[in-house]
């Protein structure tokens, strides 16, 4: 081979660019009987388009003499690069990355903090080797997740983060991986074999002028010539060096109807449908199809209305549409299938639809939370880019968001439509919009998570992609806040028993510490369920150490704020704040009397069983008499004590009159009132009752009377107490410590 002849198309796009005189464009697409033309019109795109190539979403990129450019079917955004570099091949690679290599650089895209696509630089020649690398030729799969970087006359292979470079003494122009080798064509040796990190020449493969190789099953190569037309090579049926010196059995001449095309051609690019399809462009023929079912090589461009004669590589996307890196823009031809075997034509078909979450943007700011395209659903997509964070936290000053979408189906996207949900705020999706964003404003402080599907003109729907953040609360709404208002609330506690310790300050430092402490309840009570709602991560471990620090303080505190309370009385009864035995706290009987007389109104009305326990000290005359009045006062309010941890709440407890305690009870039985007499009267009698150094045992006797047992003809609160005083005196004359409940049945005498 003579190097005057063999130059490779990738040349070409070089010198062209000496001679044309591109100005930055913007990317416009015409579409005529399926094709898809992306024009250079205004800004952005150049005219020179090296290379295209889908990610693992679906989304598009496009090498070009201007940058790096990704293309979701409705936006083009550059993919930002280090100044002066020049991309010329892409891959799309096994672990996720679209790797990149240009001249004498070589890298991979990554999202940054905010989710943008960044050039992550894995190499980068030496100023003195610079000659020797431009410009990457190929990229290409290997075995175990190694990658190939094909140089004009060096192989560098990227194995496990580390490069190794092999160098060749003559152009390489092509390089593939057949699933068991690696072989090159080279400008002196012809065709050769990778053996450990030595270049191996085949046996007679110097006899033809090949640019390009495709692999075929059964370890051979598709060799396209530019003297000999197609040759398919047998790896099988060649010699070690020295033992088939001219090769002739492994190489046999491919009889391809309009084969005569490749003569003094030079193969461009190509790609494999699939074992038995392989697309091939031809630098000033445009695109051909070789069928090796009908041995014929078939022109595309007029058939599919291709404009372009010169491509520089073809890419083909998920949905089975070809993409075209041409000298005058980018194409896509959609309806490609329609060529594909019925196999075949399923298979691309059958990609993974899914919606893409573009971007995320403050309103008020006009702010990028991030950009790129996101996945968050577990085992969806497999993603180029998955964002950094999984969980983004936003200032209460953000929370009016805009949310951009799109889907990677890139065939009829002016046809797609999108529903969105933003769970924390709405019930479910929305209608079906073709439009590819969403606003919220005065979003509250929680978490939110939002989700987004595309569904194409066919009723496809797509999996949802979702996004998850959360906003945080205003100042005013904050832990730290309500923390701070609590201990005031906690200084003023102090300052009141500081102001108790003068006499004047007495009465002032009870109603400080009754309101405080309210206060402080009733506002951690309810403030602390929002929180919980929305922050239970959070707030919940703060809402618990208030309860127990509260908790805890209560009990030093009890002393100070018994008048405090009894003044307010937490608990909400009026009446008792009016009718209360200064004693022991509870009602008095005008207290009893109005209490019962509503209950009983009530009861008439729509019945409910009312019962009535009445009962006092045995020989309490004797305990003043003993031990004095102050004694029995102390025994009487230990009496009352003992009447409250046994109350439910509803009833109606009081002091009679003297030593006498009368319990009003709703919706007992007979036997569980009697019941109810039975455990008051044993916790008296175990109860020691104590004063100074005195340690007392007192017992008591109970009577009482349930409606309606008694009273049945006509119910009121005198004939009830006649009913439960009779039951009393019947217990005392028993004699005594006993409980009665009425009727009252005389023991015989």
């Amino acid at each position: 081979m003579k190097k005057a002849l063999l130059f490779i198309p990738l040349r070409l796009f070089f010198l062209a660019l000496f001679f044309w005189n591109v100005t930055a464009v913007q990317l416009h697409s015409e579409e005529s009987d399926g094709v898809r033309w992306f024009r250079p019109v205004e800004e952005g795109l150049g005219r020179l388009s090296f290379d295209v190539e889908h990610d693992r979403r679906g989304l598009i990129f496009v090498a070009n003499e201007n940058g790096v450019f990704e293309y979701d079917g409705s936006l083009l955004q550059q993919v930002p690069l280090p100044e002066g570099t020049l991309v010329t091949a892409m891959m799309n690679a096994e672990d996720g990355y679209l790797y990149l290599g240009g001249e004498g650089v070589i890298g991979h895209l990554a999202p940054d903090a905010k989710g943008r696509i960044d050039f992550i630089r894995l190499w980068q020649s030496q100023a003195d080797e610079e000659q020797g690398f431009l410009p990457v030729l190929k990229i290409f799969s290997l075995d175990s997740g190694k990658i190939g970087f094909l140089f004009e006359h060096r192989l560098m292979i990227l194995e496990k983060g580390e490069f190794r470079i092999l160098t060749s003494n003559g152009f390489l122009y092509d390089a593939v991986f057949n699933g068991q080798d690696v072989y090159l064509l080279d400008s002196d040796s012809g065709l050769m074999k990778l053996s450990g990190d030595v270049f191996e020449a085949i046996p007679g493969g110097n006899f033809f002028r090949a640019h390009a190789m495709i692999p075929l099953p059964e370890n051979k190569l598709l060799l396209l010539t530019r003297d000999k037309g197609a040759l398919v090579y047998d790896a099988s049926k060649a010699l070690k060096p020295g033992q088939n010196p001219d090769g002739a059995g492994a190489f046999q001449p491919l009889r391809l109807e309009g084969a005569e095309v490749l003569r003094n051609r030079i193969v461009s690019t190509y790609l494999s449908f699939d074992q038995q399809r392989h697309l091939v462009a031809l630098v000033g023929a445009g695109l051909f199809e070789i069928n090796l079912r009908s041995m014929s090589m078939i022109p595309l461009n007029p058939r599919f209305g291709i404009q372009d004669e010169e491509i520089y590589r073809i890419s083909m996307d998920q949905r089975g549409g070809v993409w075209l890196a041409t000298s005058n823009g980018v194409s896509s031809v959609f309806p490609f299938h329609e060529i594909a075997s019925p196999a075949e034509k399923e298979k691309k078909e059958s990609p993974a639809f899914a919606s893409l979450i573009r971007g995320m943007q403050t309103i008020a700011e006009d702010l990028d939370l991030f950009e790129g395209t996101f996945f968050e659903k577990p085992g969806g997509v497999p993603s180029l880019l998955e964002y950094p964070s999984t969980f983004l936290i936003l200032p209460y000053e953000q929370n009016a968001l805009r949310f951009l979408y799109e889907a990677n189906d890139m065939h009829h996207p002016e046809k797609l439509k999108f529903q969105t949900y933003l769970e924390g705020l709405e019930e479910g999706w929305s209608k079906w919009s073709e439009r590819r964003f969403r606003e919220y404003t005065n979003l509250s402080w929680r978490d939110y998570r939002f989700h987004v599907r595309a569904q194409r003109a066919d009723g496809t729907t797509s999996e949802a992609s979702t996004y998850s953040f959360r906003i945080l609360p205003p100042w005013y709404e904050t832990w730290w806040f309500y923390a701070s208002q609590v201990g005031f609330l906690l200084f003023l506690l102090v300052l009141a028993g500081v102001v108790r310790g003068y006499g004047w300050g007495e009465n002032l430092s009870d109603y400080i510490i009754a309101v405080v402490v309210l206060v402080m309840f009733v506002y951690l009570d309810t403030q602390t369920e929002v929180y919980i709602e929305g922050f239970a991560e959070d707030v919940l471990y703060i809402k618990v150490l208030l309860m127990v620090g509260m908790g805890l303080m209560i009990e030093p505190l009890q002393h100070l704020t018994k008048r405090g309370f009894a003044r307010i009385h937490i608990g909400g009864d009026p009446l008792l704040r009016r009718y209360q035995d200064e004693l022991t706290e509870l009602g008095d009987r005008i207290y009893f009397v109005k209490k019962m007389e509503k209950a009983i109104a009530k009861a008439r009305k729509k019945p409910r069983p009312i019962s009535l326990i009445l009962f006092d000290f045995d020989h309490f005359k004797k305990i003043n008499d003993d031990y004095g009045l102050e004694c029995g006062d102390a025994m009487l309010v230990q009496l009352a004590n003992i009447m409250r941890r046994n109350a439910r709440d509803g009833d109606i407890l009081a002091r009679y009159m003297g030593e006498k305690f009368i319990i009003g009870l709703f919706d007992l039985t007979s036997e569980i009132t009697l019941h109810v007499c039975e455990r008051l009267r044993h916790d008296i009698e175990n109860h020691e009752f104590t004063h100074d150094e005195h340690k007392i045992h007192l017992t008591a006797s109970f009577g009482g009377a349930r409606y309606p047992d008694v009273c049945a003809e006509e119910l009121s609160l005198e004939a009830l107490l006649d009913e439960v005083d009779e039951a009393l005196t019947e217990a005392k004359e028993r004699g005594r410590n006993q409980s009665v409940v009425a009727p009252v049945i005389k023991e015989a005498a």
